[in-house]
């Protein structure tokens, strides 16, 4: 749609209000421009960075976790609640995890923004030996957190609204373990 008259005066003062707030941010740089891309490029390298920190204190954690793999009626398991890490790194990580052990039962809870989450894993010789289900196990584990998920036989997560229920699904998954 074109403008014309007064309304075209409107919208170039709106535009070079805009400008200076701009400007105004980025402290009165001689080139707008040349300092906009500088923001961009510092923020894609600080976001590698992250991403290259996150990578390495994942597998710190994995390695944390191998070393407190317990043992029941011939099965690997590990149920513990992950600090500092978001549910899609704890999925990554029981996904890693199921896969890389035989006979595992993987279970992690924890809380990110705000919000609990669990994610289970379990290795393919026992879904089909014993005929688990990640998937029902994550469903069965939510309801402590007030929260609802699912997922696939081997590998499934859960999301939740109540931080309190986060021990719970901690005994309760040890209990799971326990019946095996």
């Amino acid at each position: 749609e074109a403008i014309a008259g007064h309304k075209v005066m409107e919208y170039i003062r709106d535009k070079e209000s805009y400008l200076n707030l701009i400007s105004d941010a980025l402290k009165h740089p001689q080139d707008i421009t040349k300092s906009v891309q500088r923001l961009l490029e510092e923020n894609v390298s600080m976001k590698m960075q992250i991403e290259q920190y996150q990578v390495a204190q994942l597998k710190q954690i994995k390695q944390q976790v191998k070393q407190s793999i317990e043992h029941h009626n011939g099965i690997s398991f590990v149920v513990t609640q992950l600090e500092d890490i978001g549910s899609d790194a704890a999925k990554q990580l029981a996904t890693e995890l199921r896969q890389e052990l035989d006979n595992a039962i993987i279970i992690f809870t924890g809380v990110s923004n705000e919000k609990p989450f669990i994610a289970v894993g379990i290795s393919d010789d026992l879904v089909k030996t014993k005929e688990l289900n990640a998937g029902k196990i994550v469903k069965d584990l939510a309801t402590h957190i007030k929260g609802g998920g699912g997922g696939q036989a081997y590998i499934a997560t859960a999301g939740g609204q109540d931080i309190t229920g986060v021990s719970k699904v901690i005994s309760s998954a040890k209990e799971l373990v326990n019946k095996l």
